[in-house]
């Protein structure tokens, strides 16, 4: 074959097969020599697919068949197999008999990237797992020792395997099943639907049994099957098992495995030889794993088998787990232990004093019960070293603790108390914080809220929350951006951000790094930059398929970056029409019209993602295409989206004294960015900027010039600067530049109410069911213009909640970029915020559905939190999602210390969340006894939100004893009591049960007038907001 027939090859009509066949007789010698026309073949053919949006065409997928057969390693591992790629229906079979034929050294390389690119091991890839195998038995490959491989055989192989003819399996490649994170044991049905006879007589089900869950089954029936028939060791599988509980597989995978052992059922004998690899159990951090531990143990102390000694070394690990069930049935099983033999009391003691240190007072409670039985039984034993080691136990439960230790209840701060526990200490403190506070300039006490201070502590109250003016300077308080130094720098920048691994600011950076250095970077541009545009290629292959082009047409940075290196491919992308791009095979299915309204509705929603780039993209092409260099001004100087407002004027100095074009979005975004640093010096040396945009300057940074009619024209950039200069306040001067009233943060700010009469899971519905619903908010005003996307951002971001399908899929780096385009007023970030949290009130954590982008503005630590601040972080502490709940206790944490969080605010949003009945205080209480344990402050802020909620119930909620718990606990440390209308409601309450019994002992509790907690709550309030003045007062000088 010669160079020019394997080209005409790639672009004749023959069938795949035939060109297969073709290569069959060729050596290695003759397949290199081909080498070079295949490739250029290939090169040829990907420009035809640009021009079809991204899909194979049949000369590019013969393309692809000729690098296989032809090509070394570094060529074919660019190809993929996937069922997008094929010019007839025999494309695959010729890919199979050209590896077959050619038998490369790569072979098993190239399988495996295979392998591990079919996520769900369902043979998406063009070949399957027995062809894999029928490779191996021919020699073509070796075992492919990826986790695809096991993918593959955990769904394919469960439906063909024959222990007959797949006995060379049984050695290992079924035990790798216990160690690759597969779906062979996902499907497993629960105990109660399976018959172990029918499992242990037949491999796979009859249809004859009529049981439905007898179809289930796959590995964990065959597996079962073969051990009953001692084809494989039950020890062995028994041991797989119990090791496969360590790794860190998702929740399916967990459920499966300890239902597959449920089916074993492991005797007493059996549990016996594997007793330390129970007891290693109690260390789990699944809980399952630790009732199935614990479970087993009890059957060898029935039985009298158990090592007691062993058991009481590991026991006291259970008490780790925030779960309740396995630390009580932990209790249970000590009890049991200690009253068979008295003299195991002492033994028990260490794991007696890990769950009095447990988060949840039931088991607390139930561990001084049964000390208080042993102490009954033996006043001897000594409790001295568990009630000092008993540091997390509740006040209640402490003072039976020493009473049965004999020691006296000392005067006690809580369990957040600091060494400040005298009067004395605490009168040195306050006498400090009044001398540093009469220390710091007035004008810094004034912005960050501390002239209620000397009054507060005078009168014993919590200082008023922090809750400051505009001009209240934040840089401080956040972390600068480096500026990329060169043109090195750049290139590398460019390849970690476009392979995901660079911080959200990154995208800024490479571009401001573009036009600061893009004349350095053309000296040996080309040679430099290989990487990268390898980089950018990757991407665009990556995106396979039309919907994947989407995603790739509407992310700007790989489309910019390949802009500046003038890659033909990025401008066939950038420059095709969206018909032009549907393929032919799209356009017989849905009708060409329809898809081109699909594709622009997509590319539409993306744009109204309005991330800083997607929004600046064309004036980017535009300043790239002129060659206009210099800074971009929108570009953040501090994390979070912040522009130090001397820079900004700085670099609009530059770019007018280059005569660059300011375009209107980069100009608009940077007015939305600036800092309330500074802003008077910057104000001092604006007046060199030539108007229009220096009287908008001026007036952003607090100047004296107002706009007339005759600025009409440039009526968007006015009101970025007046947002820019009162974000939070309406703004009647630029009532004369005629913009609509009724768009949210417009002229009026935008106001948001959460309506908590709505059901969660109808949400959750709409969520899947991708209808519009928007009612968990209602904002006002609420009538954006259609074209407050292409000027006015703050409108465009407050009214996302205004879309249908508001509630969808989220990119968690998109959402931090969008909170960042306005750090002065995050509140339609929150707003979007409530509606997701909302919806997934009680889905797990999921990667699919991130929580860090837009819950981020809870984190500025000097921007006061709004009405919908305050809901989202509440929503966060309600849900169900691990992640969510993590965010928002460290955010209340902080707000606590730095006086961001008001107990009386956050309780009136509680307390309107909790009139939709759909609260589950469980959930509530377990995250603010998480932030409880931080601090005497936190400990009063949470009694207060309690306080409140619990003033407002007009019924005891069914779950309400979660709540009434943690109160106790908190006025027992505090030496405080409840408030005239909370012990109202609770005084009301009858009967003799567990949350009768609560609410009389809240009752009860009577305030200390000399309370050392409270007073120290108040210091650490105001050492708080002290801190933050200091910080800012020292970057001010």
């Amino acid at each position: 074959m010669t160079p020019d027939e394997l080209r005409d090859l790639c672009q004749s009509n023959s069938k795949s097969t035939e060109l297969a066949e073709a290569f069959s007789d060729l050596d290695e010698a003759d397949r290199k020599r081909l080498s070079k026309a295949a490739q250029e073949a290939y090169r040829e053919s990907r420009k035809e697919e640009q021009a079809n949006w991204n899909q194979p065409t049949p000369a590019s997928s013969r393309a692809r068949l000729a690098v296989m057969a032809c090509c070394p390693w570094s060529h074919a591992r660019r190809i993929q197999a996937s069922f997008e790629i094929k010019s007839d229906d025999n494309w695959y079979d010729a890919l199979r008999q050209i590896i077959s034929d050619r038998r490369p050294d790569w072979a098993t390389q190239w399988i495996s990237l295979q392998l591990d690119r079919d996520e769900w091991g369902v043979g998406a890839i063009g070949f399957s797992w027995r062809d894999v195998r029928d490779w191996m038995e021919e020699g073509v490959c070796e075992l492919p020792e990826c986790d695809g491989y096991y993918r593959a055989l955990a769904i394919q192989g469960r439906g063909s395997f024959d222990p007959e003819r797949d006995h060379a399996l049984l050695e290992y490649d079924i035990w790798r099943l216990f160690e690759v994170e597969t779906d062979a044991f996902s499907w497993m049905p629960p105990l109660k639907e399976i018959d172990r006879k029918n499992w242990a007589n037949a491999m796979r089900s009859n249809v004859q049994q009529g049981a439905l869950a007898e179809v289930y089954g796959g590995w964990p029936r065959i597996l079962f099957y073969l051990s009953e028939r001692g084809v494989i060791g039950r020890g062995r599988l028994i041991d797989a098992t119990l090791a496969a509980f360590w790794r860190d597989f998702r929740g399916g995978m967990r459920t499966g495995l300890q239902r597959f052992y449920g089916v074993l059922s492991p005797t007493d004998g059996e549990i016996v030889n594997r007793e330390a690899a129970y007891r290693k159990l109690l260390r789990n951090e699944t809980g399952t794993v630790v009732a199935l531990a614990i479970k087993a143990l009890g059957r060898l102390q029935k039985a009298k088998r158990l090592d007691v000694a062993a058991f009481f070394d590991e026991v006291p690990n259970v008490f780790n787990i925030s779960q309740k069930s396995q630390p009580k049935s932990a209790l249970n099983l000590i009890d049991r232990i200690a009253k068979k033999a008295a003299e195991h009391r002492v033994v028990a003691l260490l794991a007696m004093t890990a769950a009095l240190n447990h988060e949840h007072a039931d088991i607390q409670e139930q561990a001084v019960t049964l000390l208080s039985q042993w102490h009954a039984a033996d006043p001897s034993l000594d409790l001295t070293d568990v009630l000092k080691d008993a540091t997390m136990i509740a006040p209640q439960h402490r003072k039976t603790l020493e009473e049965m230790a004999g020691t006296s209840s000392s005067p006690s701060g809580g369990q957040g108390a600091t060494q400040d526990s005298t009067p004395s200490d605490l009168d040195a403190h306050e006498q400090e914080i009044h001398e540093r506070l009469a220390a710091l300039p007035e004008w810094i006490r004034t912005v960050t809220c501390l002239d209620g201070i000397p009054d507060a502590l005078a009168s014993g109250e919590l200082p008023p929350p922090f809750d400051p003016p505009t001009e209240c300077p934040v840089l401080s308080g956040v972390e600068p951006i480096e500026p990329i130094k060169d043109a090195d720098e750049l290139i590398d920048v460019c390849i970690r951000t476009l392979a995901g691994n660079g911080d959200p600011e990154d995208e800024e950076r490479v571009v401001e790094g573009i036009f600061q250095f893009r004349q350095a970077a053309t000296n040996k541009l080309q040679e430099k930059t290989e990487g990268l545009r390898k980089a950018i290629l990757d991407r665009l292959e990556t995106a396979s398929g039309w919907m994947g082009t989407v995603s790739w047409e509407t992310d700007p940075l790989p489309l910019i970056v390949g802009r500046w290196l003038d890659m033909p491919e990025v401008q066939i992308a950038v420059t095709t029409s969206e018909s032009d791009r549907i393929p032919a095979e799209f356009q017989d299915i849905f009708g060409k019209e329809e898809l081109t309204r699909m594709v622009r509705s997509a590319e539409s929603s993306a744009r109204s993602r309005m991330t800083p780039l997607d929004w600046l993209m064309t004036e980017i092409f535009h300043r790239l295409d002129r060659n206009e260099l210099g800074p971009v001004l929108s570009t953040p100087t501090h994390k979070t989206g912040w522009i130090d407002p001397r820079v900004f004027v700085e670099r609009l100095h530059v770019l007018q004294n280059s005569r660059v074009t300011v375009g209107q979005r980069e100009f608009i975004g940077g007015l939305l960015r600036l800092s309330p640093d500074h802003r008077n010096e910057a104000l001092e040396s604006s007046y060199q900027i030539h108007d229009p945009h220096g009287r908008i300057v001026r007036y952003a940074l607090g100047g004296g010039e107002l706009p007339t009619e005759k600025d009409r024209n440039h009526a968007d950039e006015w009101l970025a600067a007046g947002r820019a200069r009162k974000p939070n306040e309406p703004l009647p001067e630029l009532d004369v530049l005629n913009l609509n009233t009724d768009e949210p943060d417009g002229l009026i700010p935008a106001s948001y109410r959460f309506v908590h009469e709505i059901d969660p899971s109808i949400t959750r519905h709409h969520r899947w069911a991708m209808e519009q619903y928007h009612q968990c908010l209602e904002i006002t005003p609420n009538q954006p213009g259609q074209d407050a996307v292409k000027s006015r951002p703050s409108v465009a971001l407050a009214a996302r909640v205004l879309q249908a399908n508001v509630i969808g899929w989220v990119d968690d780096r998109k959402e931090y970029q969008l909170a960042s385009m306005t750090p002065l007023n995050t509140n339609a970030t929150l707003a979007y915020a409530t509606c997701q949290l909302l919806a997934r009130i009680d889905a797990k954590s999921s990667s699919f559905e991130p929580v860090n982008g837009y819950m981020s503005p809870l984190l500025s630590l000097d921007r006061p939190w709004a009405e919908i601040g305050r809901v989202a972080l509440c929503l966060g502490m309600l849900s169900r999602d691990e992640q969510a709940r993590g965010i928002a206790i460290d955010v209340l944490i902080d707000g606590i210390t730095d006086g961001r969080a008001d107990g009386g605010c956050l309780g009136e949003t509680l307390t309107h969340l909790a009139g939709g009945g759909w609260m589950k205080l469980n959930r509530l209480a377990e995250a603010l006894r998480e932030v409880t344990r931080t601090s005497v402050l936190a400990e009063r802020v949470v009694g207060e939100i309690l306080d409140q909620l619990i003033a407002s119930w007009e019924s005891l909620p069914r779950d309400g004893h979660h709540v009434l718990s943690l109160q106790v606990e908190l006025l027992a440390s505090l030496e405080h009591e409840l408030s005239p209308k909370a012990r109202e409601v609770l005084s009301s309450v009858q009967g003799s049960g567990k949350v009768a019994k609560m609410a009389k002992q809240l009752c009860a509790i009577k305030v200390s007038p000399k309370s050392l907690p409270m007073r120290q709550a108040c210091l650490e309030a105001a050492e708080g907001r002290l801190a933050r003045a200091e910080r800012i007062a020292l970057s001010c000088r």
